[in-house]
């Protein structure tokens, strides 16, 4: 292959013919025209090889091009891929943050809640204290008043005892000093009796009233 940098000789009428080596060379004969021809053969062949690396460099150029073009076609699809990305991307970012102060909010709620359930578990147990007590207080309340009530009926009996006692006392004649003094003593314990009855009374309804403000 020829040097492609290397000068073409000029053809055509009236140019130097590139056989002639000098004065003495003969300008035309069977050599000078074999030489021409090998020459003309040769400048076709280096034209049509060169014709050739052409036609490659322009195809290789249009590949590029192509694949330029189709880079560029990528790169905006990518670019438009990207820009869809960072915008889902900011969308779940704000979701991922709306469900995290969601999250909190509904915490704290709960443990506001569970403060609430605390509290009210230990109202319920100092209730339920309280009532224990109450349920004491109130048997203690009702063995009073059983007891008050059996020593009312003890004492009406013996108030019905002084009576008939007094009763007979009365009938009998009333020069008896005796029966006078034993009539009086009779009342004294009868008085003495129904003081200790309106006390005993007065004691189980003040109980009563504590237990109820209480």
């Amino acid at each position: 292959m020829i040097d492609a940098a290397a000068p073409e000789p000029p053809v055509g009428p009236g140019a130097p013919n590139p056989v002639a080596h000098g004065p003495g060379d003969a300008r035309s004969g069977p050599l000078a025209d074999v030489l021409l021809k090998q020459t003309v053969c040769a400048l076709r062949a280096e034209l049509d090889e060169r014709a050739v690396g052409s036609a490659q460099l322009r195809g290789a150029l249009a590949d590029s091009q192509a694949e330029l073009e189709a880079r560029a076609v990528t790169q905006a699809r990518l670019e438009a891929v990207q820009t869809e990305l960072r915008h889902e991307l900011g969308e779940l970012m704000g979701l991922i943050e709306q469900e995290s102060a969601e999250r909190s909010e509904l915490e704290s709620q709960a443990e506001v809640r569970a403060t609430r359930i605390a509290e009210l578990e230990q109202t319920l147990t100092e209730l339920g204290a309280e009532l224990s007590d109450l349920r004491v207080r109130l048997a203690a309340a009702t063995v009073s008043r059983d007891a008050a009530v059996s020593e009312a009926a003890g004492l009406r009996v013996e108030l019905e005892r002084l009576g008939t006692e007094l009763a007979r006392a009365r009938e009998q004649p009333a020069g008896h000093v005796g029966e006078l003094a034993e009539a009086q003593t009779l009342l004294s314990d009868a008085r003495a009796l129904t003081a200790l009855m309106r006390e005993r009374q007065a004691h189980a309804v003040g109980e009563t009233r504590d237990d109820r403000s209480g």
